[in-house]
């Protein structure tokens, strides 16, 4: 009994935490639809879509890169910004080799790994024009 109540607390615990997870992705997803619906980047028009702010939480820029490529069928591409460096998450689709695109800009990067369709980086803030 101590156990199954130990596991029925921690599986609690982790809901919440879920639930969270949760309306912070929402909350992201959000601010990412308004950047697109604001011509930060147009799905229509742009071949992958790169958008940043300040600080968004590392932890969920790549699920978020994640939707925004089921709703738009294009790469994306999300830069959490820091003080003087950023730090990104990319998914992408079959068709674009994300870390062969990322190769191609290497000399801007910091750090940077991943594979063909999903991949992450870390970048001086003022290299973030010339992506």
């Amino acid at each position: 009994t101590e156990s199954r109540r130990r596991a029925e607390y921690l599986a609690e615990i982790l809901t919440d935490y879920n639930r969270d997870r949760q309306i912070a992705q929402d909350d992201l997803l959000y601010q990412a639809e308004e950047l697109i619906r604001g011509g930060a980047s147009d799905p229509r028009r742009d071949k992958i879509i790169i958008l940043e702010g300040n600080y968004w939480n590392q932890g969920i820029i790549g699920l978020v890169a994640s939707e925004l490529v089921e709703r738009y069928y294009r790469p994306a591409i999300l830069i959490s910004r820091g003080e003087a460096e950023s730090r990104a998450s990319g998914r992408s689709i079959p068709e674009f080799d994300l870390m062969a695109g990322l190769e191609q800009f290497n000399h801007l990067l910091l750090r940077y790994g991943g594979h063909q369709m999903a991949a992450g980086f870390s970048i001086d803030n003022r290299n973030i024009p010339y992506l």
